[in-house]
């Protein structure tokens, strides 16, 4: 148990590039979603076929119709964005969680973790500017990978966190 959370913590440091660019990419795609246009719902509409379910709810007057078209349309757009906004929460809470662990480190592990991870230095340049050893650092890191996993690990049992 204790390995698999150590296992989860790495691949979370390992892929915060990618969890970054996730974000930024939905953040991006939220702000612009494209949503059902009125001509693709006329579409959907006008070639529904007689028997399906689509058809069967389609309203035969032309108010019914306006108001089925309007609600249909906002439907899709909500299920759409409702969707993408819950990927994107779930990104946005993963990293922000990642985050605060890592600031509840000490302040040597947090600044080789972040130096390592975040920024993406080389170990003799963290072993450098820290005035120690390479191994120490790696020492250092290690220690934090495990501190780390503890802080998951008691955060999942109290909260059953998945």
């Amino acid at each position: 148990m204790e390995k698999d959370m150590n296992q989860y913590v790495l691949s979370l440091l390992e892929n915060d590039p990618q969890m970054i660019r996730k974000i930024e990419l939905m953040r991006y795609e939220l702000r612009f979603a494209k949503a059902v246009t009125p001509q693709e719902m006329i579409e959907v509409m006008t070639y529904a076929k007689k028997g399906t379910q689509v058809a069967a709810e389609m309203p035969r007057d032309v108010p019914g119709i306006a108001l089925s078209y309007r609600d249909i349309t906002e439907r899709l757009n909500q299920e759409i964005i409702s969707e993408a906004l819950e990927t994107y929460m779930s990104l946005l809470r993963e990293q922000d969680r990642l985050l605060h662990y890592v600031d509840l480190l000490s302040a040597r592990e947090r600044e080789i973790i972040t130096a390592y991870y975040f920024d993406q230095r080389s170990w003799s340049e963290i072993s450098k500017s820290l005035g120690i050893s390479p191994r120490t650092a790696y020492a250092i890191r290690s220690q934090a990978i495990d501190e780390l996993a503890t802080m998951y690990s008691y955060a999942n049992q109290i909260f059953a966190v998945e």
